[in-house]
């Protein structure tokens, strides 16, 4: 298993900062389910409401991989 992530987002909020302290947690899974064939991306945006982004989840069958598109609002 391959577990992945990104940030889409200013650096005026703490998204890059929270997606860095799942670091850890995505080490600690890749080791234990090593014998698992698939890749989980992970993308945390953190966007102003007008955007109307949603969240979405997105299997791509050619990666084998499964793309998490994490958005919430930034609350102005």
């Amino acid at each position: 298993m391959i577990l992945d992530k990104s940030t889409d987002t200013s650096g005026l909020t703490q998204v890059a900062a929270l997606s860095d302290e799942l670091q850890p947690v995505f080490d600690k899974a890749e080791r234990k389910y090593q014998a698992c064939d698939i890749e989980l991306f992970f993308v945390f945006r953190c966007l102003p409401e007008e955007y109307e982004r949603k969240s979405t989840v997105r299997y791509a069958k050619k990666e084998n991989t499964i793309y998490f598109d994490m958005t919430v609002s930034d609350g102005q």
